[in-house]
């Protein structure tokens, strides 16, 4: 009932509206609840945001810039379909088909709800200002009565989801007469009450594509949705295209062929590991058994990819490191040619300040431990089992869907660090690996762009 407050502090929305509605009729009494209830919600929410809940006066401020940037697309012609997504990871997955629109010049609108997506959204904005136009989502500027923003904003009768992100202002637009919805890389909960509700909210979607097809099992046995699931993970596109672009981007990169010469190349691949995404806990307790005694006698290299480049960051990984930790600018040659000379009088981690270049840092690396796994939930494991690296991380993927798909077709490639997983790794002889053709999906990306587009335009119209 109380969604945008909830949200705002990650509670689950669903614990809340499944209580005040029978399960048969639970998607109408969550629309009508948060309808009766929604005056009151932004009573609260301004009444908290007034006397100084940080959260709150953030996302009034990130909301606030919808009347403030161009939006793109300022004539009155409807849009051609409408996508949502509150992370980048979620844009990233929605992207080639997002674009697949754009490159038959159909009118696109994006919504997202993150300001961690925002500068990705403005610059794709930039780039194509005739075919897009963005909204960031209303939570705690929506208005007291009558419809939401978002429902004035979109002008597209068919609304495409990534994942999750069920508001009720949302769920109400795609079930109005006319309009559809289709719901990408999804995901089925095995068990509580969120099971419930995407048990019956799935029928309403016009189409289904799982994240896994192992999802695609569970929509079909546990939803209400009766069409054919397809299962496709969009991100992998994503990924080799970037690795396909690396050759011609570093060249832009001063101080890489410093970085090859000085390190990569001292190092056979299967010496080289990547902490990608790392937290402190990931640093703490991997490194006595992960390569750490090679790691200090300069035997094999290692490089610490933070999932936070900030200084507050680098200065508490120092401090739980067991070795020296030396900051590289790949944009900087003197800098890296310092790193360097300090590195070998006592070698210790590589810390890149770059950012944006994580994915492509992969193909470098023979090994890879993927942080978050010690903390909420693991970070991408797709990208550098992609490049071909043995994965590890931590105990927590039970929410990452990339992890089911590569334990179920290449179990040998990624492993869970427990307490002796480290050394293990370690003793997993590695080789070289390259993904054979269409061997995680039975589909292409070309196929699933015509089958969305089938069902956005109707047949023989993309």
């Amino acid at each position: 009932i109380v969604a945008p407050v909830l949200v705002l502090f990650n509670i689950d929305i669903i614990e809340y509206t499944i209580r005040f509605s029978g399960q048969g009729m639970l998607i109408k009494g969550y629309l009508i609840a948060y309808k009766l209830a929604k005056p009151l919600i932004l009573l609260l929410v301004h009444l908290l945001r007034i006397i100084g809940i940080a959260a709150l006066r953030a996302r009034f401020q990130f909301e606030s810039r919808n009347q403030l940037q161009e939006v793109g697309l300022t004539d009155q012609v409807p849009a051609d379909v409408a996508f949502e997504v509150s992370s980048e990871g979620e844009l990233e997955q929605v992207l080639p088909v997002l674009m697949s629109f754009i490159d038959k010049k159909k009118r696109v609108e994006l919504v997202f709800c993150s300001d961690s997506v925002e500068h990705k959204c403005l610059k794709l904005l930039e780039e194509h200002p005739l075919y897009l136009r963005i909204f960031r989502m209303p939570l705690v500027t929506e208005r007291f009565f009558g419809e939401s923003e978002v429902g004035r904003w979109l002008t597209a009768k068919t609304l495409i989801f990534c994942r999750y992100d069920f508001f009720p202002q949302l769920v109400e637009y795609f079930m109005r007469p006319g309009h559809k919805g289709i719901l990408l890389n999804a995901i089925f909960p095995t068990s509580g009450v969120k099971r419930y509700f995407y048990q019956k909210l799935f029928k309403h979607f016009e189409l289904v594509v799982a994240a896994t097809p192992a999802q695609v099992e569970r929509i079909g046995e546990g939803s209400d949705y009766n069409d054919e699931v397809y299962a496709y993970d969009f991100r992998i596109d994503q990924i080799i295209s970037r690795f396909e672009n690396w050759e011609e981007k570093k060249k832009s990169l001063e101080a890489w062929k410093q970085f090859e010469e000085n390190w990569i190349s001292r190092f056979k691949r299967k010496d080289r590991i990547i902490l990608g995404s790392a937290w402190v806990e990931d640093l703490v307790l991997i490194q006595s058994s992960f390569f750490g005694e090679e790691i200090a006698r300069g035997e094999k290299l290692g490089v610490l990819a933070a999932h936070d480049l900030s200084s507050e960051s680098f200065e508490s990984f120092a401090e739980s490191s067991l070795l020296p930790i030396y900051k590289i600018d790949l944009n900087d040659t003197a800098q890296a040619v310092q790193a360097f000379e300090q590195w070998s009088e006592r070698p210790g981690w590589i810390w890149p300040v770059n950012k944006g270049l994580l994915c492509e840092l992969y193909l470098n690396f023979g090994h890879a431990h993927i942080g978050g796994g010690f903390g909420r939930s693991v970070h991408s494991l797709l990208e550098p089992f992609l490049a071909g690296c043995l994965v590890s991380c931590g105990p927590r993927v039970h929410r990452s869907t990339e992890y089911e798909l590569i334990q179920s077709q290449y179990p040998e490639r990624v492993c869970i660090f427990q307490q002796d997983a480290g050394a293990s790794l370690e003793q997993r002889p590695f080789s070289e690996f390259h993904l054979p053709e269409r061997t995680l999906f039975s589909y292409r990306l070309k196929d699933m762009e015509e089958i969305i587009a089938s069902c956005v335009l109707g047949k023989g119209n993309f």
